[in-house]
């Protein structure tokens, strides 16, 4: 399923995501030697529809000879198939960023090979690039709150959120033996200078400062729970169509990073059959504190704050209607 490879293939940074199926197998990982032995791993296309890391490479590599590097790099190109068709992912297939926690189907050994290979390798830091789908920040991820964990994120940016769920996620499972981030940069195509010149300030750093928040100036979440829709439920944001179980808010997306007071409105419920699932990180289901539902309206129970809510309705039903969120204060 993986192609390891030791140089990049003639051309690949010339074709856009969705023509990388003429260069590429599949997932491929690309070791490239440099003058530093410690890689820089950088992940890109977990998700097939989220192009901004690959096309920050592409930039990132108009300045560097792979010959020539100043530091070893190793890039991972995720969902070849997926981004051949410009989509999450295939039905058929797990999510890869859902993958790193176990060693059961072939997707999953095929990351738990990745991690074995990187973690002999003495992986310099991780960086893993992704996008959403609705509207938000440009915000760092970290599943440790240790200094270098910190300092790594806030050189991408001041927004920074903490999460140990989903556990399976590729930047938890470095986090175990390197600094490692997950990069949210606005929706597909969006912040690529942004993001290669995170990924060039951290390639050149010969160690991750060890700050502490408060001298960075960040505002750190904790993610507290993820919300999602039950299966079998139908969903819409058009405020005309009462024939869906869930129909949200038109701006739904606008709610992520806003501190919502008790009793905001989310959106409707027009059939009894369904109620909206709100899991905690520890898998308790808290539905019951956080959302209430008043005739046919979906009410806001107590003080939320939202990430990355989505009105992608294929990634709703694939994934989740998004997080919820609290300053955490360090």
């Amino acid at each position: 399923m993986l192609e390891i490879l030791d140089e990049i293939p003639e051309g690949l940074f010339d074709h856009g995501p969705t023509e990388l199926h003429k260069i590429l197998k599949g997932p491929t990982l690309i070791h490239l030697k440099g003058e530093k032995e410690r890689p820089l791993f950088v992940s890109t296309l977990l998700h097939g529809n989220e192009t901004s890391g690959f096309l920050a490479l592409q930039k990132f590599f108009q300045k560097y000879d792979q010959k020539n590097l100043p530091r070893s790099l190793t890039i991972f190109l995720g969902n070849i198939p997926a981004a051949t068709q410009g989509l999450r992912k295939l039905e058929f297939q797990e999510d890869f960023n859902r993958i790193w926690a176990g060693n059961k189907t072939e997707a999953e050994q095929m990351a738990t090979s990745i991690v074995s290979e990187m973690k002999k390798k003495k992986v310099f830091a991780a960086i893993d690039v992704h996008n959403n789908t609705g509207k938000n920040p440009f915000y760092g991820c970290v599943n440790r709150l240790l200094p270098e964990f910190v300092t790594l994120g806030s050189l991408f940016s001041k927004t920074l959120v903490y999460f140990i769920e989903p556990h399976e996620a590729l930047s938890m499972a470095f986090s175990k033996f390197c600094p490692s981030t997950t990069i949210e940069c606005g929706k597909p195509g969006e912040g690529i200078n942004e993001v290669c010149s995170f990924i060039e300030e951290v390639y050149h750093l010969d160690e991750i400062p060890r700050k502490r928040a408060h001298e960075l100036d960040m505002q750190i979440y904790h993610t507290l729970a993820r919300i999602k829709i039950p299966v079998g439920a139908s969903v819409t944001f058009d405020q005309e169509d009462k024939s869906k179980d869930f129909c949200f808010i038109k701006d739904f997306d606008d709610l992520n990073f806003e501190e919502l007071a008790p009793g905001t409105l989310l959106g409707h419920r027009y059939s009894g059959n369904f109620e909206i699932l709100v899991i905690d990180e520890t898998g308790v289901d808290i539905s019951d504190q956080i959302i209430s539902y008043e005739g046919d309206k979906i009410i806001a129970k107590s003080t939320i704050i939202p990430s990355m809510f989505t009105k992608d309705i294929k990634v709703i039903h694939q994934d989740c209607l998004g997080y919820l969120m609290e300053k955490l204060e360090l």
